[in-house]
């Protein structure tokens, strides 16, 4: 699968994505000014599951009616529980279901919406 990783996002989880063979672009590194727009425009063309911890990517899809990626991952939880999430998407998380969906990731479990176009 491939991922793009907004800026904000441990770079301990692209390592992990990358040594399960899936395809990651850091935000942070390949596009450090792209504005969220920009990110999610980026995420369509290159046909990538956007993992955010910025709801904004939610209102720019819902709301505003830009176009979806492939999936969209919330990771919602406070800035020192992020490596405790991410330590428990490594071991029972299925990529897999985020394809059409907008999962919302915490530390108490998952939710999904479907994206618009993905239904």
């Amino acid at each position: 699968m491939n991922f793009l990783l907004d800026v904000h996002v441990a770079m301990r989880l692209a390592r992990f994505l990358t040594m399960q063979g899936h395809d990651v672009v850091h935000a942070g590194i390949a596009h450090p000014v792209a504005t969220d727009r920009e990110l999610l425009a980026i995420a369509v063309a290159q046909q990538r599951i956007l993992v955010t911890e910025d709801r904004d990517f939610s209102e720019l899809v819902f709301v505003k009616g830009e176009k979806a990626p492939p999936g969209i991952v919330y990771i919602r939880c406070e800035p020192a529980q992020q490596l405790q999430l991410i330590e428990r998407l490594k071991i029972n998380f299925d990529f897999e279901r985020v394809v059409g969906q907008l999962m919302v990731v915490e530390l108490t479990g998952t939710r999904s919406r479907p994206l618009p176009g993905h239904s």
